[in-house]
């Protein structure tokens, strides 16, 4: 059973159902690499349209800044092990954060 369904061209040389997904694989595969897809970012001023999602540039810088926070305070708390507060900032006399000799 194997040998007929799961194997690319069976040993008699007949194409098998796993061939055909192949194939079909291979095809969509080629269309997708040779067709342009549609844009789908418009901007009206200063908002973004992304597909049916519309923004401001600082609701976006907004949200990044809040990403970038979100970031140094897992950095802070699950890799240095460092004792913060409920901001994520550290605590005063704690060990702070490691300094780096950039020169």
């Amino acid at each position: 059973m194997v040998r007929g369904f799961m194997t690319i061209v069976a040993f008699d040389g007949q194409p098998s159902p796993v061939d055909s997904i192949l194939q079909l694989r291979a095809y969509g595969k080629a269309i997708r690499a040779n067709t342009n897809a549609d844009g789908v970012v418009d901007w009206h001023g200063d908002e973004l349209l992304y597909g049916h999602v519309q923004f401001s540039m600082a609701s976006l810088r907004m949200m990044i800044h809040g990403l970038l926070h979100s970031a140094r305070v897992q950095l802070r708390q699950e890799v240095l092990l460092l004792k913060t507060d409920s901001e994520g900032e550290a605590v005063e006399g704690a060990e702070g954060m490691p300094h780096i000799q950039w020169d």
